[in-house]
């Protein structure tokens, strides 16, 4: 994401604004959204940057998308989707409209939606 934001990778702390601290505008937004769904094959819902204001809420969104574990040893200075490790698939479903992880409901833990 620094490459996409041109800037250094210590800015991308857990609380840094996205669009204010960074400077993001909407095609940044954009790049970044196209990489991170190749790099971790997963979709963006239309509505998903409503929701993501820090680079802290967009590591948690990779993160709930693709039931993964945030490694906060391996993740200082600075955060990194890069350094994210694969945990136990919890029990539950996943949802069809985010395809968040949700444990055993009938309603998405992350979206709110119906599974």
């Amino acid at each position: 994401m620094s490459e996409e934001l041109a800037v250094t990778p210590d800015r991308l702390t857990e609380e840094v604004l996205i669009k204010e601290g960074l400077g993001a505008d909407s095609m940044d937004l954009i790049t970044v959204e196209v990489e991170l769904e190749k790099e971790f094959e997963m979709t963006f819902e239309d509505d998903c940057w409503e929701r993501i204001a820090t680079f802290g809420d967009l590591v948690d969104h990779v993160c709930k998308v693709k039931g993964i574990a945030l490694n906060m040893e391996a993740a200082e200075p600075a955060l990194s989707l890069r350094q994210v490790a694969p945990a136990a698939p919890p029990a539950g479903r996943d949802c069809k409209s985010c395809g968040a992880h949700s444990a055993a409901s009938q309603i998405c833990s992350f979206c709110g939606r119906a599974l």
